[in-house]
């Protein structure tokens, strides 16, 4: 049951966590702008759902480094403290020294520290939240389609689910189920690199990043990356291979932090990230794109006192994807976003972010800038 739904998780893999979440270790770390609602929304969001699990998912110390990339990144760093973008007591800034006392290690430079940031290791966490739901895992769905009971799962010729409510957590591949409406979506592929920790290196008490991240060392490995690459084709399997290529690109961000340290890499693991073209995630329920260029064409000759139709939908069809690099932090707020509408319950987010999240808010800004074809 969550929040009073019998809820079946479906996944074509054996175990939950295998595709994005895949990774040893992900970050949980603000990615601070001085418009960065979202992203403080959901950090602090998520540090409150994981300190309160039943099971820690932190691995490691906690706190977090952030090192400054030159002489006016440390102004733009400084600035943000300054704005308190985030409590006082979650960062501040830090010299050279005093980050290096603090993460156990010589850096080169300053940056902020954040306190209460860390990281965790994604797919045992889904595993863990998945253990006490129904699940159906080798089960890859092939179709979805209306019923009388709302909607219906077939996977190959079998019918696997019928129910209310479905939601799309596809990423990139929405478009396989989703018939009703596209959804804008980029394809980054990220390789990490695992790296032979040194004597010097496994004194590192607490993540690193600056462009890319560095990870304590854990069974003798560090973790640095992640590779950020165009990939055209979210079909395309064949950014799982790790490439040589990429294993120069995270060696290059090593010699950023470590300047004088000699790694050998042994190992790597590539997957795929779905960004869209604002780098907001798309969360909500999914509408039909032809009702909507119909019912706002208009919106493109600005309002003139015109009425509009108030928004339709799919019934009963919801997607959350784009999460990009951050859904082991953006996930659990989000969840909650998707659970409010399904539910009919007050949404955790105002109006204001919402409509931010909203899956139809690029087709209304192809329409009110004339940009349909």
């Amino acid at each position: 049951m969550a929040d009073g739904h019998d809820v079946t998780l479906f996944d074509r893999n054996d175990r939950a966590g295998q595709e994005g979440s895949g990774n040893r270790l992900g970050l949980v770390k603000p990615r601070l702008t001085q418009e960065g609602w979202f992203n403080v929304r959901t950090y602090l969001h998520a540090l409150y759902y994981y300190d309160h699990l039943d099971v820690t998912p932190w691995q490691g110390a906690r706190g977090l480094f952030q090192m400054e990339q030159d002489t006016a990144d440390r102004l733009k760093l400084k600035l943000l403290t300054e704005k308190e973008i985030l409590p006082p007591d979650h960062m501040r800034l830090v010299t050279a020294q005093e980050a290096s006392a603090l993460i156990g290690v010589t850096v080169p430079r300053g940056g902020l520290w954040f306190t209460k940031a860390g990281y965790v290791e994604p797919s045992a966490l889904c595993q863990a939240l998945s253990a006490d739901m129904q699940t159906r895992f080798n089960t890859d769905i092939t179709a979805l389609t209306r019923c009388k009971n709302g909607w219906q799962l077939k996977s190959g010729e079998e019918i696997v689910f019928e129910g209310d409510a479905v939601v799309l957590a596809t990423a990139g591949e929405n478009a396989a189920l989703n018939p009703f409406s596209e959804m804008i979506m980029r394809g980054r592929r990220g390789q990490v690199s695992y790296v032979r920790a040194t004597k010097e290196s496994e004194k590192t008490q607490c993540p690193l990043t600056c462009g890319g991240y560095f990870i304590p060392a854990k069974g003798g490995q560090h973790i640095v990356g992640a590779t950020f690459d165009h990939w055209p084709d979210f079909f395309d399997k064949s950014y799982r291979e790790v490439t040589e290529k990429s294993h120069e690109k995270n060696r290059n961000k090593l010699r950023d932090y470590f300047p004088d340290m000699d790694f050998v890499v042994e190992g790597g693991r590539a997957s795929i990230r779905a960004m869209t073209p604002d780098h907001t995630p798309i969360v909500g329920p999914v509408f039909e794109e032809a009702w909507y260029k119909e019912a706002y064409t208009h919106l493109k000759h600005g309002p003139k006192g015109k009425t509009f139709s108030d928004a339709q939908y799919v019934d009963g069809l919801y997607t959350i994807c784009g999460l990009g690099a951050r859904g082991v932090q953006t996930a659990p707020l989000l969840a909650d976003v998707i659970a409010a509408y399904i539910s009919g319950t007050p949404c955790p987010l105002e109006n204001s972010f919402r409509e931010a999240l909203h899956p139809a808010r690029f087709l209304i800004r192809d329409i009110r800038k004339d940009r349909l074809t």
